[in-house]
C-alpha cells in the first residue's frame, strides 16, 4: 500500500511539473516608429497618413495570456506633433500608466522622444 501511494504521488508531481514547464510566459519586444507616409489607403491619395514602422495599418502584435509585452515607441512625426499609443480595449489593471491615453493617463510623447510600454497580457481576444 505504501509503495502504491509513493507511485501515485510521484506520478502526480510529474504531471504537475510537466504542466508548469509547458505554461511559460514570454517577453515580447516590439519597436514602433511613428511618422507620416503618403498613399491611398481608401482609394484617395493622402500626403499625411500616420504610420507605424512605415505601415498603415500598423503591424500586428501577437501574444498569449501571461506574456509580457514590451513596446518601444519613437515619435518621428515630421511636423513635430505629440502622440501616444493607446492600447484600445486591453485592460490595464495595475498598469494604468501604460494605457497611452494622452492627457488622461500619461503625458503625450513629444517629437523625437521615446516611450517604453511594458505590461502583462491578461485577456484573450482581438484588439485594435
Amino acid at each position: 500500500m505504501r509503495f502504491l501511494l509513493q507511485q501515485t504521488l510521484f506520478l502526480g508531481l510529474t504531471i504537475l511539473l510537466l504542466h508548469i514547464s509547458v505554461v511559460r510566459s514570454e517577453d515580447l519586444y516590439y519597436d514602433f516608429t511613428i511618422k507620416y507616409i503618403s498613399g491611398s489607403p481608401d482609394g484617395v491619395f493622402k500626403s499625411k497618413i500616420l504610420s507605424v514602422n512605415g505601415l498603415f495599418p500598423g503591424p500586428t502584435v501577437e501574444g498569449t495570456v501571461g506574456d509580457i509585452l514590451h513596446v518601444t515607441v519613437r515619435n518621428e512625426i515630421q511636423d513635430g506633433q505629440n502622440t501616444s499609443i493607446h492600447w484600445h480595449g486591453m485592460h490595464q489593471e495595475g498598469f494604468q500608466f501604460e494605457d497611452g491615453a494622452s492627457q488622461i493617463t500619461q503625458c503625450p510623447l513629444r517629437h523625437q522622444e521615446v516611450q517604453k510600454y511594458s505590461f502583462p497580457l491578461k485577456q484573450v481576444g482581438t484588439f485594435w
